[in-house]
């Protein structure tokens, strides 16, 4: 670290409060650069949402105790704008990106809802545009993943050709008939539009190094465009990567045998197109020495079953410390001891709760 500037891969430990720790990092950061007020202003942070801008500005006024500050430029990692490439391009004399717009959803949805119809002129409208819907996400989740539909007609083996040959000739209209549509509007999906800036994102900043620091925190490049800009941000002079969670202490036989719905795996294979390890990767100072007690517990969890039963008794006893089981008869009694334990905590100064749940019809009692 020089001049309040720090540089490559780091990671937040999960259970340390990761926009806080963040928030802190950063602040030290822009005070170690003695004489210069607008330091954190000139700091670039991409995070995965809008929601996660919101909070990490919270973050920033719960440290500055209430008082005015002037914040980083906190942008969500896919609202990259095409106008600002051009202007930024220009500075160097460069020729812009053709990137043309992108059609919004609803639009598309309606356009989409007539070649369905075609398809089979007995659905109404109604079923149009909810097959239309479906249609959209499909061009999404294909441009998303970085792929085409080349090759599609290749997919499910020769004895069934008969009913695939039906689904094929339903598919043209995003394989055939919907580019052609798009290139007379001059349009491109949005998916396929977030793709083309930020791989001219990533094209840019590797030709034209920013002069300033730029922070990517919290995402896991699970976007094939996001992780290659990703990769190119934490080669930049002034460029940091900072992982949520990453487990830097599971051993090397579970991290090699983790599969792809593991929590871990998205960053496992960003670190492989990184061609980096996890011994590339720091702890953000400002988390060293605040792993939760939990940790330990929650590795065992999800540990390989084949790896399964390795930890040791005395760390998953750590880990489940003040944790209680409740057994109740009834969902309504569920509830009401839910209730019951949050109103307390509550209501014990300095003391907050926090209710997770995936039963919806739980959280409304």
């Amino acid at each position: 670290m020089t001049n309040g500037i720090r540089h490559g891969l780091f990671t937040i430990p999960s259970g340390t409060g990761f926009l806080k720790r963040l928030a802190e990092g950063l602040l030290t950061m822009s005070q170690e650069n003695q004489g210069d007020d607008f330091a954190l202003t000139r700091m670039r942070v991409l995070l995965p949402t809008r929601r996660a801008g919101r909070e990490l500005r919270d973050a920033f006024l719960g440290l500055s105790k209430g008082k005015p500050l002037l914040l980083p430029r906190l942008q969500p990692i896919g609202d990259v704008d095409a106008e600002e490439i051009e202007l930024y391009l220009s500075g160097y004399g460069a020729t812009g990106y053709d990137i043309p717009p992108a059609i919004s959803s609803i639009e598309r949805q309606f356009l989409l809802a007539p070649l369905i119809q075609k398809k089979d002129p007995s659905l109404g409208l109604d079923a149009a545009l909810s097959l239309a819907g479906e249609l959209a996400r499909l061009i999404d989740t294909v441009h998303t993943e970085d792929l085409d539909f080349k090759g599609l007609q290749d997919i499910v083996p020769a004895t069934l050709a008969t009913h695939w040959q039906k689904t094929l000739e339903f598919l043209e209209i995003i394989t055939t008939y919907w580019p052609m549509i798009l290139a007379d509007r001059g349009q491109i999906d949005p998916a396929d539009r977030r793709n083309r800036l930020l791989k001219s994102l990533a094209q840019l900043w590797r030709e034209h190094p920013p002069e300033t620091p730029v922070i990517a925190a919290g995402s896991t490049g699970s976007i094939p465009s996001a992780g290659e800009l990703l990769k190119t941000i934490a080669g930049l002079p002034q460029g940091m990567v900072i992982l949520p969670g990453l487990d830097v202490e599971l051993e090397a036989e579970s991290w090699e045998n983790i599969t792809d719905t593991h929590p871990q795996a998205t960053m496992r294979n960003l670190l492989e197109r990184m061609n980096k390890t996890r011994a590339d990767v720091r702890i953000w100072p400002e988390a060293a020495g605040r792993s939760s007690h939990r940790a330990e517990l929650l590795r065992s969890v999800m540990r390989p079953a084949d790896r399964f039963g390795v930890t040791d008794h005395a760390s998953l006893t750590q880990g489940l410390k003040d944790l209680n089981i409740i057994e109740t008869a009834t969902p309504r009694e569920e509830a009401a001891v839910i209730a019951l334990a949050i109103r307390e905590t509550l209501e014990t100064p300095q003391q907050t709760a926090c209710f997770i749940t995936p039963d919806r019809m739980l959280a409304r009692r």
